[in-house]
């Protein structure tokens, strides 16, 4: 039987793909992470369902889209990703943030990673060191760990904080590129450390993120009402140990979510997932010479986590159409063009009335299985 794999998720707040070497020839800041993704599955084409952290982490956890709203309590009956984990036997290790806190995400005994950390203040490479303590000082187990960090470093109300960098990062937003660097040097010391301990090669390890930000496109800045093609972009890079890879493929080019992160581990523990709406993520990988899901046509909602403002997803990711009911607006992007932005198209009447419909289509798919009442 294969010994169970540790399991390192890493979802880096606010990380742009634009912003790592593996999506961006011209970034120089990463080399550790360019590394990490040489040996890794990079999936090019990957969104977060919700931009903001208190639905896009929870949806993370459940594999699902959600209710919008701030949240749905008990969490535990949505939680597959903890439950398929509890069950499989796997140790947590998990650094609080707001939403894993409210939520009760971590099971009891769990270990706390930078526990002392102020939540806006959740320093990635403070986690990463403490991790190394608690990987040397828990007691000999054959179980396995899972660890989850949401670490705050690349979020405009923490980079705002720090003092200004005196270097020019030409074509990007310079105080993220320098928290950026700092943090890729303390994930290339920890990815030396687990191959010290033998643990490099026993790992899935996952890095990604819950959302973008506007860093300047067309004077936009942050994350929290609105709904642009910068926010929903996310990187996803997932790392297989050697013998699981021999027995996995993917396709990197295929529209992916965030919300695939805990079927994708479930069929790499053993499980099977069976084949569900368009509201559930599903398995990023599949055996050599099996198709995997043909999802590249359909339409995919995704939203704001803090306001009405909702989109479509299409086209294997080729168009986003977002309707902000906020500004009574709305927007239309080609994603092929334009960079992280892409570029902003025109709408006709006739767009507008599809879009909207099928947003809403979706909207009622939610309410529907989560037996809903939308008249109340």
């Amino acid at each position: 039987m294969t010994p169970r794999p540790h399991i390192f998720l890493f979802v880096i707040d606010s990380l742009r793909p634009d912003y790592l070497s593996p999506y961006d020839d011209a970034v120089t800041f990463t080399p550790a992470i360019e590394a990490f993704a040489s040996e890794s599955l990079v999936f090019r084409n990957a969104f977060t369902r919700y931009g903001g952290t208190g639905l896009s982490v929870p949806a993370i956890f459940s594999g699902s889209l959600l209710p919008h709203r701030q949240y749905v309590m008990p969490f535990a009956p949505m939680n597959a990703l903890g439950r398929l984990l509890e069950v499989a036997g796997y140790r947590f290790a998990m650094a609080p943030d707001s939403v894993v806190d409210h939520l009760r995400i971590a099971p009891p005994g769990a270990a706390v990673l930078a526990a002392g950390e102020r939540q806006m203040t959740g320093d990635f490479c403070t986690m990463l060191k403490d991790l190394e303590r608690t990987l040397d000082s828990a007691p000999a187990s054959p179980d396995p760990w899972f660890v989850y960090a949401l670490p705050q470093n690349l979020h405009l109300a923490y980079v705002l904080r720090q003092p200004e960098t005196p270097d020019a990062f030409p074509g990007f937003h310079a105080p993220v590129a320098a928290q950026l660097r700092r943090l890729d040097a303390c994930f290339g010391t920890f990815v030396t450390s687990l191959k010290a301990r033998g643990l490099y090669d026993k790992s899935i390890i996952v890095i990604t993120s819950d959302h973008g930000d506007s860093l300047g496109e067309d004077g936009r800045y942050g994350h929290f009402y609105a709904g642009f093609p910068e926010i929903f972009r996310i990187p996803l890079v997932m790392r297989l140990p050697p013998e699981l890879a021999e027995r996995w493929v993917a396709d990197p080019t295929a529209v992916s979510f965030a919300t695939d992160i805990a079927a994708t581990i479930q069929v790499l523990l053993g499980g099977v997932v069976e084949p569900r709406s368009r509201l559930f993520g599903v398995p990023l990988v599949h055996p050599p010479g099996v198709a995997g899901p043909n999802r590249r046509e359909q339409d995919f909602l995704v939203a704001s986590s803090y306001g009405p403002v909702y989109g479509l997803l299409s086209q294997n990711g080729r168009r986003l159409y977002v309707v902000d009911t906020i500004n009574a607006r709305d927007y239309s992007f080609d994603l092929t063009a334009g960079g992280a932005a892409g570029s902003r198209l025109a709408t006709t009447p006739a767009e507008r009335q599809v879009g909207q419909q099928r947003i809403a289509e979706q909207l009622a798919e939610i309410a529907a299985f989560f037996d809903i009442d939308v008249d109340h």
